[in-house]
This record gives C-alpha cells, structure tokens and sequence, in this order.
C-alpha cells in the first residue's frame, strides 16, 4: 500500500488516495475465479472511512497476444503492428494484451498514454477501412459441443430501442451454436441491487449454493450507487432492521433516516461472501435458457464473452424484469405514450455524499439511446461534480403481468393473502399523474399506507422456478 502524494481536495475536504499491490491467487483463468479474487480484494482494502473505491483492477494482463510484429517500446514509439493479431486481418487489439514486454504493457495501460495510443489506432482504423473495397457479410459460425443441457437460449435483440417497433435494424445472420456453461448453481440472482442482494442473501442463508450477477462493482442498485441513500418512509423492521443494526460495526453512524452509501455496499458484499454465495461483478444477465416451460438457467454476458449459468431457481432482480421478459413472460410497461410517465434524473457524486435525489427528465428504462441522452445531460449538468451516480434513478420501469395484480384499492383497504413474503410502507409519491379512478376521489397528498405483497405477484405466468 502507498499514500500518493497529491490527494484529492473536493468542496474545501481534501481525502487522502491509496493505491494497494495485491498478490492473489487464482483458482483458473475463467471468469468465476477472476470474480473470486476481486471479492477477497474488496475484503482486504475496506476502510471504514472510505468515500470511493475503483470499480475494477489496475491489472497488467499476463498473456500477451502473437502480433504482426513484437514490440519492446511503449507509448508514441509503439509500432501499431504489435496490436494486430497475427493472421487475423482487419482488427486492433488496443490494450494490455499488445504484443509488447509486460514492462512496456504497464507503462502503456497508464491513462494519458493509452488515450494518445487510441488517438492513433482511430486514425489507423479508419485508414484500413476506407482502403476495404467491399466484404462478405459477417456470420457467426456454429460450434459443435459434447452432449449438455438441452435448452433455448432466449434474449432481448429488438436492437437499441427495443420499446419502439418502428426502429427495425439489420442483423448478422448467426448458425445455432453452443454456448459454455461457465457455473452450475441451485439459486442464481440476476442484478445486485436494492432487492438482488437482499435475495442473495437470504437463499444462501439458507444453504442454496447461490450466485449474484451484477454488472457494476459494487452492491445496493439505487440504493447506493444510484445515491439514494435515505429512507422517505418504509417498514424498518426485519430484514431492514438488521442491516441498520449491522452497518453501525463496519463504521456507519447510528441515528439517522440515512446510510453511508460505501458501508452499505460493503455489507451485502460481506454478507454474501459469509452466507457462502458468489458474486460476479462486471457480469450483466442477458437472458434466459429456457425448456418448454422451466427456466434452465441464465444467459450472462461477462469480459471474457456470453455463457450460461444453470440454476435450480432464477430471481430476476434486474429491475426491469429483463430476464423474465427474455424468458417469454408477459409485461407492462409505461413509456412516452403515456401521459403518466414519472419524472427521474441521474445526481452527481460528491465525496461524502450519500443522499441526493434529484427529478429533472423523463427515462425510457427500454430505450438505450434515451439512457444515453440521460447520461450525457447529467454531465453537462454537473460538470464540476467529482463523479456521477453509476444508475439511472428511474421511478417507472417494465413490470411483468403476475398472477395478481395489487391495485391502491388493495392497499387502502388493508388485504391480507395467504401467500405473503413481505409488508411495505410509503404513501403514492407519485412524481406525476395519477391514473387510477381511486385518486380522482381521493388524491394521494402525503397519506401513509402499509401493504402486503403475495407470492403470486412475483411470479410470472410461465415458469415454475421463477421469480421477478
């Protein structure tokens, strides 16, 4: 570990940096074993008194690849051959992985020096394109595979703007191929955040063999990462209880409506590695495998490309029921069309701040371009923040169809099921218009009201090992 000599002064607080050397081992060179010894590094560098940490590794990779041509230099000097594979024409491979001396690799991985070497590979790339007369249309050619898991793989491939059928693409026509099965799981939960975690925590409690996949590093969605660090109102018994109860050993302040948005991301990480459960960070679920009518296991995309996990049990806790919806479920979902979409924003990130809540656009959750615009607007906006959120605090997303469908009627009229698994507080915080004929009667204002939610509103109408 080393103190750098300049530390970061944010709003009249300067916060000292550090930079830690670790040597881990790795079990192999799949993914699973990279997860597991990010895990152990986040065990090992927490600091009560953390504001920030680094999403992913300062790592220099080991294995170069065979290039045109070996080159021992580094930065401006580089010879652009060293980034072409050999025998593999029209491709760059900007980073680590250059055919060059591991030595030259860790210089040329340092921030200035891989922008001013991507500035040249650009202009490379683009002089290699403009030289290309014309090209086969690319195909994805099958892979032949030993005898496995039966299953279709179903995923979301509407392209860009999958809400809008108007915006038809082209696609590259792909053979049926297998993919890997990179973990066999009994409970796999897709999406780390404000309810995956939770649910991680529970199932490996109970001794399933579980898996959480989160694309960002570090747990909690919005509720952390998203800055949403603060009760508005909530049913703090439980589950919540314990968690606030927890937090105060590992340095959070006791007392308050809100949390520390690191010590709570420390504590599902915690949590989970001590009930026994995996984590892969930097993994997004992207689908489902799908037999007949039983969900097999979960599509991932990770860095080292797509792969299957199977599972026993699949919680979609993604938060936009991506999975589900992949899977064949039926959805709901309010967006433009609609004259009640909820207002939202995307807050900047200050050093110590754990709670800023912000409503200034409207989100299209489905719309990739619209997350975009979303981002792009945020850092105009706070440009002379030290970060953004890493998530989009949207208030209305894709909701599956359920066996039951909780209504306000439901809520205020206090209806009990006998397949309850929770009990929740707030009022209608609407952040727009209100639709349902109850509020034309009785507007929600600021009235307090509890609720239970059943089994039966979980779950999809499809699978039996499912749940959203």
């Amino acid at each position: 570990m080393c103190i750098r000599d300049r530390p970061y002064t944010g709003q009249g607080v300067a916060y000292s940096i550090f930079d830690y050397t670790l040597t881990l081992p790795l079990a192999g060179g799949d993914y699973a074993s990279l997860a597991a010894a990010e895990a152990a590094a986040r065990g090992l560098t927490y600091d009560p008194g953390q504001r920030f940490t680094s999403d992913v590794f300062f790592q220099v990779p080991p294995d170069p690849m065979h290039g045109e041509a070996e080159d021992g230099g580094g930065g401006g000097a580089l010879d652009l051959s060293a980034l072409k594979p050999a025998g593999v024409p029209r491709m760059f491979v900007l980073g680590g992985c250059a055919d060059v001396s591991r030595a030259a690799a860790a210089r040329l991985l340092r921030p200035c020096a891989l922008m001013a070497l991507g500035e040249r590979v650009g202009r490379a790339a683009a002089e290699e394109a403009r030289a290309i007369a014309a090209a086969e249309a690319p195909r994805l050619r099958g892979a032949k595979c030993a005898e496995a898991p039966r299953g279709d793989v179903r995923e979301i491939l509407a392209g860009l703007r999958p809400a809008a059928e108007r915006d038809l693409v082209d696609v590259v026509v792909q053979e049926p191929r297998a993919l890997p099965i990179l973990g066999e799981f009994d409970v796999v939960v897709a999406g780390g955040g404000t309810s995956g975690a939770p649910a991680g925590i529970a199932a490996a409690r109970r001794g399933a063999r579980t898996l959480v996949v989160e694309f960002l590093h570090g747990l909690g969605g919005v509720s952390t990462l998203g800055l949403i660090g603060n009760y508005y109102w909530g049913h703090r018994q439980g589950f919540t209880a314990e968690i606030d109860a927890a937090m105060e050993a590992l340095g959070a302040k006791r007392g308050s409506s809100g949390w520390d948005v690191e010590v709570r991301m420390e504590w599902y990480r915690r949590e989970l590695r001590s009930a026994g459960a995996d984590i892969w960070f930097g993994c997004i679920g992207c689908g489902a495998v799908v037999d007949g009518a039983t969900i097999k296991g979960v599509v991932v995309a990770t860095p080292f490309g797509r792969g299957v996990v199977l599972a026993d049990v699949v919680i979609d806790s993604t938060g936009n029921a991506d999975i589900a919806v992949a899977a064949g479920a039926q959805s709901v979902y309010t967006d433009g069309s609609h004259v009640a979409v909820q207002g939202t924003g995307m807050p900047p990130r200050n050093l110590g701040a754990s709670y800023t809540n912000t409503d200034y656009t409207l989100t299209d959750d489905g719309d990739l371009l619209d997350m975009w615009r979303t981002f792009v607007v945020a850092k105009g906006k706070y440009e002379g923040a030290f970060d953004l959120a890493q998530i989009v605090d949207s208030r209305e997303r894709r909701r599956i169809v359920g066996d039951f469908v909780i209504s306000p009627l439901d809520l205020f009229n206090g209806r009990t099921y006998p397949d309850s698994i929770g009990y929740s507080y707030s009022n209608f915080d609407t952040h727009g218009f209100t639709v349902h004929p109850l509020f034309t009667l009785n507007p929600p204002d600021k009235t307090g009201v509890g609720g239970y939610t059943p089994v039966s509103y979980t779950h999809t109408t499809l699978p039996t090992n499912y749940s959203v």
